[in-house]
């Protein structure tokens, strides 16, 4: 299982150009892929709806009696299978009083079900990553392709910028100041595009004077927007901290297509 755990895991980095210090809920999350585990469990679950639903007199006689010699034996298929019907809140269909549904059914049970549950616990473990301070994890849903890579067209230029993108979400963008903790102090965090301060995510997005160009072309737009619903005072209260501005633009991210942001590429 960790080895397949890990394989996937790898896979799914791979997929979205994440490197490993990348938080792992944002690995699933942004691509609304379920875990190894949970796809098991689901496949079990419906393996056992699949035995119960078989017509064969053999198979059913041979059911009733693994039912009753191996129903709490830990590794008994059965015993498992009560388990993870308990784990996910899930009729018993093992009990002969309640109504087997069809196999539609019991599949769109389980996928929602199944998909509810780890949502939720990857929803909960991304809340305490702080590298993922500027994820919107309410709109995170197994099932669900994250919007940062729904828009992304089949363009290698806007394929990069989704990735940009994602890297900022999920704080793996690597800028100058990244570099010379990494480096041990050894590497010069001043940005290269404008030599006038350390990089780090708030300078590229709201200062950097090479950047203003691409910059403006959002940054404007974004302006009317917010001050047409909370009035040029609100603008003035709330983005006189540019780190709010960093945050609206991460919004943006992941709620629209209209901000494409060009973003410079990393090193």
């Amino acid at each position: 299982m960790e080895l397949l755990e890990k394989f996937h895991k790898e896979t799914l980095r791979s997929i979205q150009s994440f490197s490993k210090r990348t938080a792992i809920p944002a690995i699933y999350l942004l691509l609304g892929v379920l875990p190894v585990e949970g796809e098991i469990h689901r496949k079990k679950l419906t393996l056992l709806h699949a035995i119960l639903a078989c017509d064969n007199s053999k198979l059913k006689e041979i059911l009733k009696r693994q039912i009753s010699v191996n129903s709490k034996n830990p590794k008994s298929f059965f015993h498992q299978s009560i388990l993870l019907l308990q784990q996910y809140n899930l009729p018993n269909i093992l009990d002969s009083s309640i109504k087997l549904p069809s196999k539609v059914v019991w599949k769109k049970i389980l996928r929602s079900t199944i998909n509810k549950y780890w949502t939720y616990e990857l929803q909960e473990t991304a809340k305490s990553k702080s590298s993922l301070s500027l994820l919107n994890t309410t709109i995170l849903e197994i099932g669900i392709v994250h919007p940062v890579w729904e828009f992304a067209s089949q363009s290698l230029l806007d394929v990069q910028k989704s990735m940009i993108k994602a890297r900022m979400l999920t704080g793996t963008y690597l800028v100058q100041a990244d570099k010379y903790k990494f480096s041990q102090y050894k590497i010069n965090a001043t940005c290269l595009l404008c030599h006038r301060e350390d990089e780090d995510l708030t300078h590229v997005l709201t200062f950097c004077p090479a950047l203003r160009e691409t910059r403006m072309k959002y940054f404007l737009p974004l302006k009317v927007l917010v001050t047409n619903i909370i009035g040029c005072k609100g603008w003035e209260q709330l983005f006189n901290i540019n780190q709010n501005i960093v945050a609206t633009f991460c919004l943006i991210f992941q709620f629209s297509t209209i901000c494409k942001t060009s973003v410079k590429p990393e090193e």
